[in-house]
């Protein structure tokens, strides 16, 4: 297989007003997600703790919380007119960049095209 290189946007299907930029690789050997910025908000995978008032002050976050936080069943993109769906998808790398920007890894098992026709 020829490796492709596809620049889009990515969401989950849950929150599709929350789409991020990232590039998709697709070669023999692996799918791979790139993403500029988080498709979900770190905090969602967290234990909340409360404060005095019983307001979150802050999240606890477990081996368990965290490596749930990282499962994605089925990530959702588009590039042009082509759309794509990823399944059974899971970061391998979160990486804080300057500005509070993420770079996040996300292989997929799988990946389905759709074209979109204009019109």
């Amino acid at each position: 297989m020829e490796r492709k290189e596809v620049q889009g946007e990515w969401w989950l299907p849950e929150n599709s007003d929350h789409k991020v930029p990232g590039t998709l690789v697709i070669d023999e050997d692996a799918i791979e997600l790139t993403l500029l910025g988080s498709l979900r908000d770190h905090t969602a995978s967290g234990i909340p703790v409360p404060g005095p008032d019983g307001e979150t002050q802050g999240y606890d976050f477990t081996e368990e919380s965290v490596r749930k936080g990282g499962v994605y069943p089925r990530i959702v993109g588009e590039s042009g007119m082509q759309g794509y769906t990823l399944e059974d998808c899971f970061q391998i790398q979160r990486t804080n960049l300057f500005g509070g920007g993420l770079k996040g890894q996300v292989p997929g098992s799988g990946v389905a095209l759709r074209s979109f026709s204009g019109g």
